[in-house]
């Protein structure tokens, strides 16, 4: 107590683990998406905030307060390309993708009972799919992008859309 007046702590705290494990999920899931929100205030408005930026979410990576940075990895890549931005920030994109991907947990097949199983749990992995591109599986099997009502994987390839 110091000249009358008495000082009060309170603190947000819990035993309860499921709690505290919630709680740090929410937390990494708000770091991750209020990053995406500066960087792209970054890429808009203030391109020399980049760097910045970058340094930012290589720590949140470091520490594990990401919650998907796999899922950053599409957005990484467009900054990466993104030409109103520094060149060293474009460079730590890449080396960050670089790290993500080789941190990237793998589906064991020795875990799925089978290959259909298995591509299933790979297939964002391996066929690039996002909620932005659907995919759908043509009458032979092959994944191809929706586009519109057009399906037909080789023109999608090559640009231009399917002839019907």
């Amino acid at each position: 107590m110091r000249d009358g007046k008495a000082r009060e702590t309170t603190f947000n705290w819990t035993e309860n683990k499921d709690a505290k494990a919630l709680m740090d999920e929410y937390r990494r899931i708000g770091n991750q998406y209020i990053w995406i929100f500066d960087m792209n205030v970054a890429r808009a408005n203030q391109p020399l905030d980049a760097p910045k930026q970058m340094d930012v979410i290589d720590s949140y990576i470091e520490r594990n307060e990401i919650s998907d940075a796999v899922q950053l990895i599409p957005y990484l890549k467009e900054v990466s390309l993104d030409e109103r931005i520094p060149l060293i920030a474009r460079n730590h994109a890449t080396r960050l993708i670089a790290q993500i991907e080789k941190t990237r947990p793998k589906v064991d097949a020795s875990s799925v009972s089978t290959i259909g199983e298995f591509s299933r749990a790979n297939a964002p992995l391996l066929t690039g799919a996002s909620p932005d591109r659907p995919q759908e599986t043509n009458e032979r099997g092959k994944r191809a992008v929706v586009d519109g009502d057009n399906l037909c994987p080789r023109a999608h390839a090559r640009g231009q859309r399917a002839n019907r």
